[in-house]
């Protein structure tokens, strides 16, 4: 990945003096960029730099979201055009291209309901101390919901 962005800033702004190029955890990547040509640069570098080590970008797993953008220019790996989608989700939240957030509101509110449903047994069990409630509370239900 270090190869892909380290020749050029093609990132957006992080600060003053520096650039966000890519967010990656796992085996999910988003790479970031204020222009179309930045982007397929990116692209490029990344599938080349994959491909040297046996690795290939799925075009069936991988999309493109836009922000801000009246022309639509699709982003090409190996001369076949990327989807293109209004939101998806990384790391458990749910990203919009119109910036809003009711969807991830609403996913985390319905995952968090279905935790604490899921727990109802330990809740109304005197076999468990309140501090193992508490623990259980804040470590399932409070981390999906925040």
């Amino acid at each position: 990945m270090r190869k892909t962005t380290e020749d050029a800033p093609r990132g957006i702004r992080w600060n003053i003096s520096s650039t966000l190029e890519v967010l990656n955890f796992a085996d999910d990547l988003a790479l970031l960029s204020h222009t179309h040509h930045h982007l397929q640069e990116k692209t490029n570098r990344l599938n080349t730099f994959a491909s040297q080590v046996g690795l290939k970008i799925s075009q069936t797993k991988t999309e493109v979201m836009t922000l801000n953008i009246n022309n639509l220019t699709p982003i090409l790996v190996d001369g076949k055009d990327l989807p293109i989608t209004e939101t998806f989700t990384y790391l458990e939240s749910t990203i919009r291209n119109d910036g809003g957030a009711g969807n991830d509101t609403m996913n985390r509110l319905n995952k968090a309901r279905n935790i604490f449903r899921s727990l109802n047994n330990v809740w109304k069990s005197s076999q468990y101390s309140n501090q193992t409630k508490i623990k259980l509370y804040q470590n399932c239900f409070l981390s999906s919901l925040l």
